[in-house]
């Protein structure tokens, strides 16, 4: 009977195996459901603020893994994580921090670059920062943080302000924005943009996008407005 239930659980790793690898050949999102790592992201934000402001989530940033082991060993103290609302935006090439955030971690540019936006050409400081979502699964009260170190981060200026002076949440509570998710993220999402409920959906490709393990959501503070 054992040698059975053996053959048995190796012939159940074998298909799900297939069924894994006809998934990726197809471009579908393998399904995690049986592990409890939750991969679906729904976020609420309202029909007006949908259309007047654009898909928002909370995220946070933080100075990368390099930058923090090196400000310990230097007997400096490692800035707080800073959190707040990041745009998701299908139009912007890469992932973007502001600037006000990028100077409440104590970040220096690496560079500058050269980008091409709705008023044409514009001079952006490039910044190493590390990029934080929490994910929480309804049933299981799993949390996953995706942490990515980032090496290129397009800084943008007055981008707080300019969201400022367009509208609040859909509490009426103003809007800390410190970034825009760009598609170098979305390349591992699987996205739906319900325009008439006011919802965002996101499924996650966690192999390609390499996420971490079940993790606790790390301590976050609000940016505060600048």
């Amino acid at each position: 009977r054992k040698s059975r239930n053996r053959e048995a659980q190796k012939t159940a790793k074998r298909i799900r195996r297939f069924q894994a690898v006809k998934s990726a050949q197809s471009g579908q999102i393998p399904s995690r459901s049986d592990s409890g790592v939750p991969k679906h992201f729904r976020v609420p934000c309202g029909r007006d603020v949908l259309q007047v402001l654009g898909p928002l989530v909370d995220a946070s940033w933080s100075v990368t893994k390099n930058l923090e082991g090196r400000l310990i060993a230097e007997g400096k103290p490692v800035p707080p994580l800073v959190h707040g609302k990041m745009l998701v935006d299908t139009g912007a090439r890469s992932m973007c921090i502001s600037v006000h955030a990028a100077e409440l971690l104590g970040l220096k540019p690496i560079s500058t670059t050269t980008n091409f936006g709705a008023h044409g050409p514009q001079t952006s400081p490039v910044y190493r920062a590390a990029f934080h979502l929490g994910i929480s699964a309804p049933k299981s009260g799993a949390n996953l943080v995706i942490s990515k170190d980032l090496d290129f981060v397009l800084g943008v200026p007055q981008l707080q302000e300019t969201f400022a002076a367009l509208g609040r949440d859909e509490h009426g509570q103003p809007i800390h924005v410190i970034g825009i998710i760009g598609r170098d993220f979305l390349r591992h999402v699987v996205m739906r943009y319900d325009g008439p409920t006011g919802v965002l959906e996101m499924d996650f490709d966690l192999n390609s996008m390499g996420a971490l393990p079940p993790v606790s959501v790390p301590p976050t503070v609000t940016a505060p407005a600048p």
